[in-house]
């Protein structure tokens, strides 16, 4: 083995020790990444299921602003319409209210006197004339504070018709406006929720490609690691077959001199062993 081959050999097994501590880095943040997906995953669902129900619920309140609109549409139109019969009631009110008159009580009574003076006095025909004439005033006079009297009732009621919508049409906005707040708010919570299912959702897109570009380095260490770990284990199998090489070099130079001794001590006449004798008749021991 040479030293530029060992120095080679160093610098393998150092890069790969290098390597795998990579890949076990990137594996354990892959684990980690994965582990905050599936916490992600789990969070946009709960987000979703929480917009679907706040969807629902300001859903349900558009037909009930609807109704109420409906509703105050209704009053106000009948309102409207009493309003303009009070306005002409009371047009006409007016015109019997103009230049004042007694009341009811007191015509009658004057009504009763006339006729129990007709009835129980002597008078001259200039004066029962008079008086005829005096009784046609009076009851017209009792007729117009009759007409006027249930005219004016009938303005009242038309009135209190009028101050009862009003109130109906006052009720009406309030719940209206109440239904309008809560709406606001619904829209306010839905629009915070899909901000914050979309955050979730740019989460998520951007793990993803964390993810990826992760998976991308380790496949690329991987690659470097195999292609070190072969390229280490050729050299490992190079300088094996070097070395044994050298080996059956260095023992096939050690039995040609162990021939040639045994060969030497043979000529001379020496004493031989057995392994000797074999060398110098040309065995291997």
């Amino acid at each position: 083995m040479s030293a530029t081959e060992e120095a080679a050999l160093a610098e393998m097994t150092k890069r790969l020790d290098s390597l795998a501590v990579y890949k076990r880095g990137i594996i354990g943040q892959l684990r980690e990444l994965n582990q905050r997906g599936k916490e992600l995953q789990i969070e946009f669902g709960k987000l979703t299921e929480r917009l679907r129900t706040e969807r629902d619920q300001l859903n349900e309140l558009f037909p009930k602003l609807k109704e109420y609109k409906d509703k105050r549409s209704d009053i106000i139109t009948k309102l409207k319409e009493d309003k303009e019969q009070a306005r002409k009631v009371g047009t006409t009110l007016k015109s019997y209210e103009k230049g004042g008159f007694e009341n009811d009580r007191i015509l009658t009574d004057k009504l009763n006197k006339i006729e129990w003076k007709l009835q129980t006095e002597r008078l001259t025909r200039e004066e029962e004339k008079e008086l005829v004439q005096f009784v046609k005033e009076l009851e017209a006079k009792l007729k117009r504070y009759k007409k006027a009297n249930t005219t004016r009732q009938e303005y009242r009621d038309i009135m209190g018709d009028v101050n009862e919508l009003r109130d109906k049409v006052d009720e009406i906005d309030v719940a209206a406006d109440g239904i309008r707040e809560e709406i606001g708010k619904r829209k306010e919570s839905v629009h915070q929720l899909l901000t914050q299912r979309q955050n979730i959702l740019d989460e998520i897109m951007e793990h993803g490609k964390d993810i990826g570009e992760l998976r991308a380095q380790l496949d690329k260490a991987y690659a470097e690691f195999e292609d070190i770990r072969k390229k280490r284990n050729d050299l490992i199998i190079s300088m094996k077959a070097k070395d044994n090489e050298t080996i059956m070099l260095k023992r096939k130079a050690f039995f040609e001199k162990a021939k040639d001794e045994a060969r030497s001590k043979l000529e001379a006449g020496m004493t031989l062993s057995f392994d000797e004798l074999r060398l110098a008749l040309g065995e291997e021991a």
